[in-house]
């Protein structure tokens, strides 16, 4: 009865999955607080039912991130899992100017850069989109 059920569900349209269209951005990779490149990078994006994903290719290298989303019971999503890398990762904005990180909330009409890092600081990558 159960494997019923998700095939209808899957079947139905309720789950589904797609793509976004490729974009160009400027990456940013830093250790600690100090930038070590900066520079265009393409970013392939998606969604699915129950998280997001994004490849980021930075100078020769792919990023890969992957987050998983939960509904909370107000009706809002939050990001209850992130890796970088198949590894766990940790999401995190800067801002774009000074590069400091952002604890608090972001301003409409701010422009921020978009990070993921390692708990251990060793992979940190920015997106600042266009």
């Amino acid at each position: 009865m159960k494997q019923w059920i998700l095939f209808t569900v899957m079947t139905a349209g309720i789950a589904s999955a797609a793509p976004n269209a490729d974009t160009l951005a400027i990456c940013y990779t830093f250790s600690g607080d100090r930038v070590l490149q900066t520079g265009p990078c393409i970013v392939s994006s998606g969604y699915g039912a129950g998280g997001t994903y994004q490849t980021i290719r930075f100078q020769n290298r792919e990023y890969v991130t992957e987050s998983a989303t939960e509904l909370m019971s107000s009706g809002d999503t939050r990001t209850a899992q992130t890796t970088l890398n198949g590894s766990k990762g940790i999401e995190y904005v800067r801002d774009a100017r000074w590069h400091t990180i952002i604890k608090g909330a972001l301003y409409p009409d701010g422009e921020y850069l978009y990070c993921t890092k390692t708990p251990n600081g060793k992979t940190d990558i920015c997106v600042k989109y266009q």
